[in-house]
């Protein structure tokens, strides 16, 4: 949970920097506003967040999936060789091949 917090707090304050703040104010682009009319100036504005809020649906959404599934395809804690249907039948058609012997057989275990 700190490094979710880490990677939030970076991506809420990283473009309230000075830097990237300026570099949103392009000289054609500020002119073209200024001089535009109350309406158009809402109409930007407006246009602004139309645009905004699609890419920012789909990344939420796309980080809920993520972090939903994160675990999905790791091995589980308990996993053991002999529990595992698809293991052993592998092991099964190589085994004559190969030579190679079963894992988890009973009779492959020395009693002392």
């Amino acid at each position: 949970m700190p490094f979710a917090l880490c990677v939030l707090t970076f991506a809420l304050f990283v473009p309230l920097l000075p830097t990237i703040l300026n570099a949103q104010g392009c000289a054609m682009c500020y002119n073209s506003a200024s001089a535009a009319k109350a309406g158009a100036k809402e109409a930007l504005a407006n246009g602004v967040l139309i645009l905004l809020v699609p890419p920012m649906v789909f990344f939420g959404l796309i980080s809920v999936v993520v972090y939903k599934y994160r675990n999905k395809f790791r091995d589980p804690v308990n996993w053991r060789p002999e529990h595992d249907r698809e293991l052993q039948e592998l092991l099964a058609d190589l085994a004559p091949v190969n030579g190679i012997q079963q894992i988890g057989r009973s009779d492959d275990r020395v009693s002392r």
